[in-house]
This record gives structure tokens, C-alpha cells and sequence, in this order.
């Protein structure tokens, strides 16, 4: 699945109800993190591969997953709640690492 493929899902749904970009922050949630783990997730993937010989296989795989998808879901989550908990990246890997061990 590459970028233009959620460009056109996109288009479509905005095509059928276009408030859904401004009024539904679900929608926008959801194309920003696919939209992350397309572009993001590879690049951080590799640098743990690469530079942390702990982060091998599928660990790697599932903490660059998920830092990639907060990574672009930021903006939107401090924009609309107005808060982000700093240490939530944190958590995650290490909840990450208990469910994959």
C-alpha cells in the first residue's frame, strides 16, 4: 500500500463528505498514522536496526510501527486535547517488549 492509495481513499471519503477533514478527528488520526508508517516507520526501522543491536526482527519492527504512527499523530492530538504525555512513546516500546518476549 503506498501513498497514492491513501490519496484516493482519502479523496473518496472527502468526495462523500467533505466536513469529515475539518469536524472528524478520528479521520484525520487515522490517514496521519497510515501515513506515518509509510514514510516514517522504514527510517526508523532502520536506525534501530542499524545503531541498536537490541532492536532486531520484530521488536524493531513493532517500535518503529508505533513511534512513527505518534510521531505524525502529534500535532493533531496537542491541537485538538491540547495535551500530549511525554512519556507515552516510553511506555509504549516497553509495553511493546513485554508482549513480544
Amino acid at each position: 500500500m503506498g501513498p497514492r492509495v491513501v490519496a484516493i481513499a482519502c479523496a473518496v471519503m472527502l468526495a462523500i463528505n467533505p466536513l469529515l477533514l475539518f469536524y472528524d478527528v478520528g479521520f484525520q488520526l487515522s490517514f496521519l498514522a497510515v501515513l506515518g508508517l509509510i514514510y516514517l516507520e522504514p527510517a526508523i526501522k532502520y536506525i534501530f536496526q542499524k545503531f541498536i543491536s537490541f532492536f532486531k526482527g520484530e521488536l524493531a519492527s513493532a517500535v518503529s510501527a508505533t513511534l512513527a504512527a505518534q510521531a505524525f499523530t502529534l500535532p493533531i492530538m496537542v491541537f485538538n486535547f491540547g495535551t500530549y504525555l511525554l512519556f507515552l512513546p516510553l511506555q509504549t516500546c516497553w509495553l511493546l517488549l513485554l508482549y513480544i518476549l
